[in-house]
């Protein structure tokens, strides 16, 4: 069997209100985001990225 080197990137994002809510407790010249909706800063944030742990597992596929 052949041994290959392989990169897994993943990029985990976040929800837009959940930006917008960590942005409401900076100050206006720190903040990621700029919108004409105002978000208070003790809104509860939504589940959002990865929730719980990751495990990778392989698999042989057999060439035809």
């Amino acid at each position: 069997m052949e041994t290959r080197n392989n990169t897994l990137e993943i990029d985990v994002v976040n929800l837009w209100p959940n930006r917008m809510i960590g942005d409401a407790g900076l100050p206006e010249e720190q903040r990621f985001t700029r919108s004409n909706v105002a978000m208070p800063r003790d809104a509860r944030l939504l589940d959002s990225g990865l929730l719980g742990p990751v495990s990778l597992q392989q698999s042989r596929k057999e060439a035809k």
